[in-house]
């Protein structure tokens, strides 16, 4: 199963940045916690908790992503 998440992820990151000229999205993996604010012009995915406020163009949240603070982006993916 794990197998089969990673996967998707890494077409959903191709899918993205051949959509813009971008860096592929940054990734916090299921089972990493991290405390403090995050900025980012580009896409970042959730899969382990953040503990602090998110400001970035576009945020991916997975079923076990864990955002406890502020979130500001242009477009939210659940």
């Amino acid at each position: 199963m794990a197998n089969l998440r990673r996967m998707i992820y890494l077409k959903i990151a191709r899918k993205l940045s051949r959509r813009s000229s971008g860096p592929v999205p940054s990734i916090i993996s299921d089972g990493t916690k991290l405390r403090g604010n995050i900025a980012s012009n580009g896409t970042i995915q959730i899969d382990g908790k953040i503990e602090g406020d998110i400001n970035c163009d576009e945020l991916i949240i997975g079923v076990k992503g864990n955002v406890v603070g502020t979130v500001v982006a242009n477009n939210l993916f659940l």
